[in-house]
């Protein structure tokens, strides 16, 4: 009888120890797309609206790059402004998240593009994301205030437009 505890024992001991083991596995794996929960607030964001269209020459970047060039181009009739903010989102299984910034310390200059001008911004990923981005498929999210008609001095709603690109080994 004794024997048989004895081994009941050893079996139990066996099977938390493998599942201890297990469960630490799983936390020092986890992956950065696992760290991605919150949903992107808007699902469905073009990449032109009003006369105003953001681009990218480049759509395949390395994991290691730390730059992403766009070009803001206003072919409306309207001045638009804007400023350094964005926000880089993650396309996982056909959803968009929101990628964790460090910090959200933007400089808050403004700038101002009238209309049939581009503007060309260096987005400098390093100093707000955490780590480099894994491979997939991202979208760069620029936000714009208000475009304001100078002639009429007619204002239109702001406005967001995003960029996809896609991040390779």
């Amino acid at each position: 009888m004794n024997k048989h505890i004895m081994l009941f024992h050893f079996f139990l001991i066996t099977v938390f120890l493998l599942a201890a083991c297990q469960f630490n596995e799983g936390k020092t794996t986890a992956t950065a797309d696992e760290k991605w929960t919150k949903k992107a607030p808007i699902q469905h964001i073009a990449q032109s609206q009003n006369g105003v269209l953001l681009n990218m020459k480049k759509k395949r970047y390395m994991m290691s790059e730390k730059e992403i060039k766009i070009t803001i181009l206003n072919e409306s009739k309207f001045e638009l402004t804007h400023g350094e903010p964005f926000a880089i989102e993650k396309n996982i299984n056909g959803i968009w998240y929101s990628v964790p910034f460090k910090t959200n310390a933007f400089e808050t200059g403004s700038f101002s593009l009238h209309p049939s001008e581009s503007f060309v911004q260096n987005v400098y990923l390093d100093p707000y994301l955490e780590n480099d981005l894994p491979p997939g498929k991202y979208r760069l999210v620029k936000f714009f205030g208000e475009l304001l008609d100078s002639k009429s001095g007619t204002k239109k709603n702001k406005l967001i437009l995003a960029v996809p690109f896609k991040v390779v080994n």
